[in-house]
């Protein structure tokens, strides 16, 4: 376990009082978001998933990822897919089912020490680069890569 500090707040990989498990997700596409937000393709913008200015909060590059692969479009700022269009700052269903997601379309990063759950997108929004939350997606998702040889 790899508890994180952060503005202040001590991240906990379990919540107080559990212990540690991977939270379930579908680790091929978990694994490219991950790899996306480590690639620097993205400029990094907080608050909707893709800014006025071009940047994605890091749920807008997992978004982002699934229009690539012809789930859903960008309209304008906002995603549209199966024939509903979901506001710039909620993660689409779409997408959430896409990554193996099981909580309520929230990407749980981990637990303060009183039980409430970090985000991805309270993370992002206050300030932690994608690469930190890359490295909290790679703590609380991904199963380790196989050595090979």
């Amino acid at each position: 376990m790899t508890d994180f500090e952060f503005n202040g707040t001590t991240v906990y990989d379990a919540r107080p009082g559990e212990e540690f498990a991977k939270l379930p997700c579908d680790q091929a596409q978990m694994r490219r978001f991950h790899d996306a937000l480590l690639s620097g393709d993205y400029p990094q913008g907080t608050g909707l998933l893709l800014t006025a200015m071009g940047g994605y909060c890091c749920l807008g590059v997992a978004t982002d990822l699934a229009v690539k692969d012809g789930i859903g479009r960008w309209d304008q700022r906002s995603f549209t897919g199966d024939n509903v269009t979901f506001e710039s700052e909620i993660l689409p269903w779409q997408v959430a089912d896409r990554l193996g997601l099981v909580n309520d379309n929230r990407l749980i990063l981990g637990w303060r020490d009183d039980g409430e759950e970090v985000t991805g997108v309270w993370l992002n929004d206050e300030g932690a680069t994608f690469a930190e939350i890359a490295g909290r997606i790679k703590t609380m998702y991904l199963d380790p890569e196989p050595v090979t040889s």
